[in-house]
């Protein structure tokens, strides 16, 4: 079991490849079917509410070495590529260092600031990016950022809210240019290239949207999400036998994309894995870094 406090865990260097960490998506699919059940399993905790709540802003920080503003036409382009059948962005208007654009029926808005993100989350949230193993990545040069604003939009799932966030971002983030340093969203800092890739690349690409954390406990390594809950989903812990954290990321990954499919909890007592004769029940347990809230629980041999 995972205890220790976030402080307190280790991460765990391998250079696993790009394309491995952002085809982890498309492998586990089919996993979660009704295949084990226990008695007196613990209870499956319910979805938060399917779509966002009206006060909701989604928020991320797009990391630059100096201060610098964006063009309105730049942003519009980089998302009509990265959107194609989302909603589409309209409507710039600039005020002072601040851009705004409608976006599917709400308000979307890119503000710069001169200065570093203050307190150590960008540096700490580095170390929760698949890029920190999958490039080597660390935060460097970070010395004024673009806050990327996104209030709800109106009949949205948390899904799609999240889908069309992350799209906007990875605009900005593209507008910039050579300025982007780092994209901090949801907790976690990710290596730019990588996230404009991630983004690119899939329609829903949890290595952009989720963190992990990373422990070794004796011969196990234990894994931790850190973002499911924006979808309104519980983050999911995993601990395996194997010491090949690559092999490791993949399977785990490719289970975070699968409960994002589902936009449900798996629930307890249930089976996961990577093929048919894989049963990985399913159970939940307190967060090891909060725990008053419950977690999805998978040990793989």
């Amino acid at each position: 079991m995972v205890t220790a406090p976030r402080c307190a865990w280790e991460i765990a260097a391998v250079r696993a490849t790009l394309i491995v960490a952002l085809a982890a998506a498309a492998l586990l699919l089919g996993c979660g079917d009704s295949r084990h059940r226990e008695g007196n399993t613990p209870a499956t905790p319910q979805p938060v509410s399917e779509r966002p709540d009206p006060d909701e802003v989604s928020e991320a920080f797009v990391l630059t070495d100096v201060a610098t503003t964006v063009d309105a036409p730049a942003v519009a382009a980089a998302y009509a590529r990265l959107a194609p059948d989302g909603p589409t962005l309209t409507n710039p208007a600039t005020r002072g260092d601040a851009l705004a654009f409608m976006l599917g029926g709400t308000v979307a808005v890119i503000e710069a600031t001169p200065t570093a993100m203050p307190g150590a989350a960008a540096t700490d949230g580095a170390e929760l990016s698949l890029s920190r193993w999958t490039l080597d990545w660390h935060l460097e040069g970070h010395h004024a950022h673009l806050t990327v604003r996104l209030l709800v939009i109106p009949g949205a799932t948390r899904r799609q809210q999240v889908r069309t966030f992350h799209r906007l971002v990875a605009a900005v983030a593209i507008a910039a240019g050579d300025h982007v340093r780092g994209v901090h969203v949801g907790g976690v800092t990710h290596a730019p290239t990588f996230y404009v890739e991630a983004v690119a690349g899939s329609v829903d690409p949890v290595v952009a949207w989720c963190g992990v954390s990373v422990v070794r406990l004796d011969r196990h390594l234990g894994l931790l999400s850190i973002g499911m809950r924006a979808l309104g989903l519980p983050d999911v812990r995993m601990t395996a036998s194997s010491d090949r954290l690559d092999e490791t990321l993949t399977a785990f990954f490719n289970l975070l994309a699968y409960v994002a499919e589902r936009e449900a909890p798996v629930p307890a007592g249930d089976s996961v894995g990577r093929t048919q004769d894989e049963r990985w029940p399913v159970r939940y347990e307190p967060s090891p870094i909060d725990p008053a809230v419950q977690v999805m629980a998978v040990d793989v041999p």
